[in-house]
């Protein structure tokens, strides 16, 4: 985020060892640039009386973690000042706050469990490894899986019992993952597959993981013809 500081002298008397310093809250400064400031506090100087000596300071901010941020900046000079109400720009008038949201990074992962040979009317086992890789918790989970030739016939893990499931939420970090296990029948000969996805309520800065379809291997197959001859 970029926010402004313009630091006036409403006189009478020109200001004299001006400094200004800002205070973040749930922000990381990274760039101050303006007045000749690079960093906080900042000694400008002197000012003249008037609006056309106003001064700008450009501020570069990095916001932390999900919830309000805010910053908090104040000037001083040597001179005695009439009205300290207006040294300090704390964000009370919404100029200079906000609210980030969260941000959850939820993933799913499916991987076959059972090897080839395959053929129609094999049942085979494939589990869903749901993760948030953060970095907030993620809420209001839903995982879904599509399949194509195959019929599920069962759910289990994370109290799924059908699709689509909702997990409810998942905490930030691996030690969290969530495994969900399907069993399906293959109906015919071919290839089989499923395509498992996975959302939440936060925002998702990565979506490339939110579906897993089978194009890395891990989750497909190819079933073998059957034919019962008999003589």
């Amino acid at each position: 985020v970029t926010y402004t500081l313009v630091v006036s002298n409403l006189g009478p008397d020109t200001a004299t060892n001006v400094e200004v310093t800002d205070v973040p809250s749930n922000l990381t400064i990274t760039g101050v640039t303006g007045a000749g400031c690079t960093t906080f506090p900042c000694t400008i100087g002197s000012i003249a009386s008037g609006a056309a000596n106003d001064v700008t300071i450009t501020v570069t901010a990095t916001i932390d973690a999900s919830g309000n941020f805010s910053n908090t900046a104040s000037v001083s000079a040597d001179e005695t000042d009439p009205v300290s109400t207006n040294n300090i720009d704390d964000g009370t008038d919404g100029n200079n706050d906000g609210t980030a949201a969260p941000v959850a990074d939820v993933s799913v992962t499916k991987t076959l469990i059972d090897s080839s040979p395959y053929a129609t009317g094999d049942t085979v086992t494939y589990t869903l490894v749901v993760s948030n890789l953060g970095p907030d918790t993620a809420t209001n989970v839903e995982v879904t899986d599509v399949p194509s030739n195959l019929t599920i016939t069962g759910v289990t893990g994370a109290g799924c019992t059908t699709f689509p499931c909702t997990i409810g939420s998942i905490a930030s970090g691996a030690a969290n993952d969530v495994t969900i296990t399907v069993t399906a029948t293959i109906d015919a000969s071919g290839n089989f597959s499923n395509t498992a996805s996975v959302s939440a309520d936060e925002t998702d800065p990565v979506s490339t993981n939110n579906i897993d379809d089978g194009t890395d291997g891990n989750n497909d197959g190819t079933a073998a013809p059957v034919a019962d001859v008999s003589v």
